[in-house]
């Protein structure tokens, strides 16, 4: 065979080759892709004003303006303000106040009217609903009972937990209401009294679609150091009656409510038939939740009881990423040794994927930072702050954290203190939003056996092989072809003789070509292709035959 032809494979081995380099490379640099450095997008300054809290979102925040005394809910996204009526008194007015699913209207729970203000945040204008009985009367004249506002996803039912103290009992009971906003009538309501040895001073909800009231307990029996600390009590709002109790060891009065249950606390999810599962680990300690709370970031030390912040015990110091829901660990890394150790307020604000987190610090010069870390590699990068965060926290306390993620985690806010009577919000562009489609693609944890790295390269030399194989097979084919041409042409040319003519005139006979030269070329110099011995240029490529 010619050296030429040769050539032409080994061109086309090249080229599978690179197709499989290309195929491989893309993923290895999407994996080991270097944490982004976030870009300040935008700022608003507020002053004689104190930060209370924000959206499930992130995008409203809801402050206090110490001048006026008025509530106001500032949006992100055009720093527009909105005044809001809130009794802040009270000591249920972080509860006492929701927002719609679409975060479209803003419901605040109105304690001298006993009625609700829904609040539509698109056009500035606000309709006040009157609740009847729903709110027991004794929460109406007592600020220390607690109530707790929900709405439902078609914004037509106002759901009402209230926990209300018994001064003869010196204990609390539940109520729960449901409430028809078209008709401004109370559809369901239950009552809820706890046995004697258990107490009612948790927290209490009803479930997304209405159908459930749960209230947690605290045990207090005489076997009580035997005893689990908590349960959970799951009713039944429509037949009136208790369905499940489940038990667990650790509680919080922070609920974050979904569709599938509920976030108690970062340490205890209970699902929506009342079972509860605890995340807690003996060792995990500075949990954060995700925004719709399925998620629990945690730092766990095997090797000691609590964290600790020595090198030693900083080298075996993990992050863990937890689902919620079954209590099973979705990815874990190494902590980064070039982090400092975060105290509870300092790390946390899980991103809604769970793949990064926030975490504040300080460099030798005691400038203020805030780490972006990933979860699944520990790699991170970091903002230089122009101030303190407000409060000095990060972790979450109901959404209290002055530093978040936007639900699409393109965007990160950090709430900082500006002056002695105000603050600053600083917006900025994560940078973070395809990365964060990769992880939710990959749909696995660190644990799997199956790396998506092998998985693309073997499809890769898959590819590269059937590319490949193809193009030999068409050129053995291409070859034979003109092989069949070139001897048939070589046997007609020595036997054929012009036919005589039909009348009766004598034929004469053609002369028969002379035979090739034994020395003539079978193959073109030029590109390989084969000829027929009498060709003077070849029929693939043109270029003339040398005899």
């Amino acid at each position: 065979m010619p050296r030429t032809r040769k050539m032409k494979w080994g061109m086309l081995l090249t080229a599978g080759l690179a197709l499989a380099a290309s195929l491989v490379v893309a993923p290895l640099g999407a994996y080991a892709a270097d944490v982004p450095t976030p870009e300040l997008k935008d700022t608003y300054e507020l002053e004689n004003s104190i930060y209370v809290n924000r959206s499930p979102s992130g995008r409203y925040v809801l402050y206090g303006d110490t001048s006026e005394e008025k509530f106001y809910l500032l949006d992100t996204e055009d720093w527009s303000r909105t005044i809001v009526d809130i009794d802040s008194e009270s000591d249920d007015y972080k509860n006492a106040y929701c927002f719609s699913a679409d975060e479209k209207t803003f419901y605040c729970f109105n304690r001298a009217n006993d009625s609700v203000i829904a609040y539509d945040l698109s056009n500035d204008k606000s309709e006040e609903y009157p609740l009847g009985s729903a709110v027991p009367s004794d929460v109406l004249d007592d600020d220390d009972g607690d109530v707790r506002l929900q709405i439902s996803k078609d914004n037509k039912s106002l759901f009402i937990t209230s926990l209300v103290y018994d001064s003869r009992s010196e204990d609390y009971y539940a109520v729960f209401s449901v409430v028809d906003f078209e008709n401004s009538n109370t559809t369901t309501k239950y009552e809820f009294t706890s046995s004697d040895d258990y107490s009612l001073d948790g927290p209490a909800w009803i479930s997304n679609d209405g159908k459930y009231g749960y209230v947690i307990r605290d045990y207090c029996g005489d076997d009580y150091d035997s005893h689990s600390y908590y349960d959970v009590v799951t009713l039944d709002l429509k037949d009136k009656e208790a369905v499940n109790t489940s038990e667990f060891d650790r509680a919080g009065n922070t609920v974050v409510v979904n569709d599938d249950g509920a976030a108690v606390g970062s340490s205890c999810y209970v699902s929506k038939k009342g079972d509860a599962t605890s995340i807690y680990y003996s060792n995990l300690e500075h949990n954060s939740l995700n925004q719709d709370g399925s998620l629990v970031l945690g730092l766990y030390n095997e090797n000691c009881d609590g964290l600790g912040s020595s090198s030693s015990e900083l080298e075996s110091l993990e992050m863990i990423v937890v689902d919620n829901k079954t209590g099973e660990t979705k990815w874990r890394t190494k902590y980064p040794n070039d982090l400092p150790f975060m105290s509870e307020d300092e790390y946390g604000a899980l991103s809604n994927d769970g793949r990064f987190a926030l975490a504040n610090g300080s460099d030798d010069n005691d400038n203020n930072l805030l780490y972006l870390i990933d979860t699944k590699t520990g790699a991170h990068s970091q903002i230089n702050l122009r101030g303190s965060l407000e409060y000095d926290r990060v972790g979450d306390d109901g959404y209290l954290g002055s530093a978040w993620f936007s639900k699409d985690c393109s965007l990160i806010y950090a709430v900082q203190d500006n002056k002695d009577d105000g603050f600053r919000i600083d917006v900025y562009k994560s940078g973070i939003s395809q990365q964060s489609l990769l992880a939710d693609s990959q749909k696995e944890d660190s644990s799997s056996s199956f790396n998506p790295i092998i998985i693309v390269v073997v499809v890769a030399i898959l590819l590269a092989a059937g590319v490949g194989g193809f193009f030999v097979i068409r050129m053995r084919k291409h070859s034979k072809a003109y092989g069949a041409v070139a001897n048939n042409t070589a046997y007609t040319a020595s036997q054929q003789t012009m036919p005589q003519n039909f009348v009766g005139q004598q034929a004469q006979a053609q002369p028969q070509q002379a035979p090739a030269p034994s020395d003539a070329p079978r193959f073109c110099s030029s590109c390989g292709s084969p000829l027929t011995p009498d060709s003077q240029f070849c029929p693939h490529c043109g270029a003339p035959v040398k005899h």
